[in-house]
């Protein structure tokens, strides 16, 4: 195991990123990669801040099973299509403002309770909230347009 991630400066053309179950605490030392990477799966780790994403060519960012709290600021990754945040502490659905290309949220086991959040996402289409505390199902008219809930 190991608390970050390191060692990535003679991978400059790396596309695809995918670290399990490694221990890491926090999201760092990507700025080698930033200009390459489209895929980063950083999946069961201890990450409960996600921050250290300046990943403008990122299109699917998997972080399920981590200790998220909250979504964090996603300006650094613009072009983001896939958000993958299930089994998580996340309360709320925020700081998606920035990924107007998102098309796939998966947001299931969550601590979720209300689904504001998704105001500026005109293209999303599948929507996983399932197992989260839900309170009022009428708010399931704000997400119409969205083809798989």
């Amino acid at each position: 195991t190991f608390d970050e991630i390191a060692s990535l400066e003679h991978c400059c053309n790396l596309k695809k990123l995918t670290l399990l179950n490694n221990g890491i605490q926090r999201i760092s030392n990507l700025s080698p990669i930033s200009m390459s990477l489209t895929s980063l799966c950083i999946c069961d780790q201890d990450i409960s801040v996600m921050d250290g994403l300046d990943l403008p060519l990122l299109r699917e960012l998997y972080m399920h099973r981590n200790k998220l709290q909250r979504i964090g600021n996603l300006s650094g990754c613009p072009r983001l299509r896939k958000l993958w945040l299930f089994q998580n502490k996340i309360s709320t659905i925020s700081g998606l403002q920035a990924t107007p290309e998102l098309v796939e949220c998966w947001l299931q086991s969550n601590l979720i309770d209300n689904l504001s959040g998704f105001e500026n996402n005109p293209q999303i289409q599948s929507i996983g909230l399932a197992g989260n505390p839900i309170k009022d199902f009428r708010e399931l008219k704000k997400l119409i347009p969205c083809k798989k809930l």
